[in-house]
């Protein structure tokens, strides 16, 4: 079930180089229940880089990290907040190593009677800083009737472990794990622990930047980011560019040994706006993060485009989302075919590097593998 989901209510559509964020549904994903989880967070010793709120999603009221212990764990604001309440908690990137076509996941929990619940599977992209979500346990409102309604929870306390099965679902494939709860009462706080995945799980993955978002107000554009292992940075630099090939610092952020940062940009006129973050150390090395689009009043965009052109090292090309067995071949103008790329399944935009290419113009041909192909040209400079 690849949902390309609108994470924001604005006139502004992302586009990342791992999926674009735009209504849409497949088949939906089947829950069942699991005896198969194996805890690989108790938070006895760490955070574990769990995110609250998350950068995908736009919830007021976060998780708190209770401090490391034998009750570390996520805790819900204690302080009064008007009844009911929604709270979000997101994880770090994990590969899946269940089977294909499935995902298991699991938590440990207390929470007031009648919380209901709901597991958002994400497949990020570490390097363009995208993401689009692969599995749901339900969809909808938390208040919607009919079978999307969200799972109640089975009681004041207790441990969920379920399998989603969905095509969608491979594995070695990296996904982050989006937990939300819709409380309807403040009698007691909610409470995360012992987050579990399949019974040979792997650590997460030792990453940086995991997702950038950007979002549209009257005059200007929040972007926001969040990161694991922020070790030695000094600060973050927001930078924009009109082509994806010279940027300009927009605003810096000192680190702050937080999870999610952002910032604002106030000079929004140019109609495409291309995003992305560079953090620097303490002892003077630069990392960036992957590059987002940002298109005024625009949404999904059935042409193939590729940015930018001239190029010099790297192109991304956005296209419409493309399913297996499908091709993009890179070609000379007389014919000469240079590279063949398998993008992923469900893949609407593709990065590839051609630092090795001669200056000169290139045909890029897109076959989706059902008769269907569409062509473009860049320039390499």
């Amino acid at each position: 079930m690849t949902k390309f989901y609108p994470l924001f209510k604005t006139l502004f559509t992302v586009f990342a180089a791992a999926g674009i964020y735009q209504a849409s549904a497949q088949n939906p994903t089947v829950v069942t229940n699991s005896n198969a989880c194996e805890v690989v967070q108790d938070f006895n010793t760490t955070n574990g880089h769990f995110t609250s709120p998350d950068v995908y999603r736009n919830e007021d009221h976060p998780f708190y990290y209770s401090g490391p212990g034998p009750s570390g764990m996520y805790i819900s604001s204690s302080q009064v907040i008007a009844a009911p309440v929604r709270y979000d908690l997101i994880s770090p990137i994990y590969p899946n190593t269940a089977l294909n076509g499935t995902a298991i996941v699991g938590f440990s929990y207390t929470a007031p009677a009648g919380t209901l619940y709901k597991i958002t599977i994400y497949r990020p992209n570490v390097v363009s800083g995208g993401a689009d979500i692969v599995a749901m346990t339900s969809e909808g409102a938390p208040v919607e009737g009919g079978i999307n309604n969200w799972r109640e929870l089975p009681g004041t306390s207790g441990t969920i472990c379920l399998q989603l099965n969905d095509a969608d679902l491979v594995t070695g494939q990296n996904f982050r794990y989006d937990f939300q709860f819709y409380a309807p009462s403040i009698s007691a706080p909610v409470t995360f622990d012992n987050f579990a995945l399949n019974s040979i799980a792997a650590a997460p993955l030792p990453v940086n930047f995991m997702g950038i978002v950007a979002t549209q107000t009257d005059n200007s554009i929040n972007v926001r980011w969040d990161v694991a292992d922020e070790t030695n940075v000094e600060a973050y630099k927001l930078e924009r560019s009109t082509d994806a090939s010279n940027f300009t610092t927009v605003s810096t952020v000192p680190a702050q040994q937080k999870s999610v940062y952002g910032t604002t940009d106030y000079n929004t006129k140019s109609p495409v706006i291309y995003y992305r973050i560079q953090s620097k150390d303490n002892d003077g090395r630069i990392k960036y993060s992957g590059i987002i689009k940002v298109v005024n009043g625009s949404s999904f965009n059935n042409k193939v485009l590729v940015y930018p052109s001239p190029a010099s090292n790297q192109i991304t090309v956005q296209h419409t989302r493309l399913s297996a067995g499908s091709k993009i071949t890179i070609s000379t103008v007389d014919g000469r075919v240079l590279k063949v790329i398998t993008p992923a399944a469900g893949a609407s935009n593709t990065m590839t590097d051609i630092s090795n290419f001669s200056a000169g113009m290139y045909v890029i041909r897109i076959d989706q593998g059902n008769g269907k192909t569409e062509t473009t040209n860049f320039v390499k400079q």
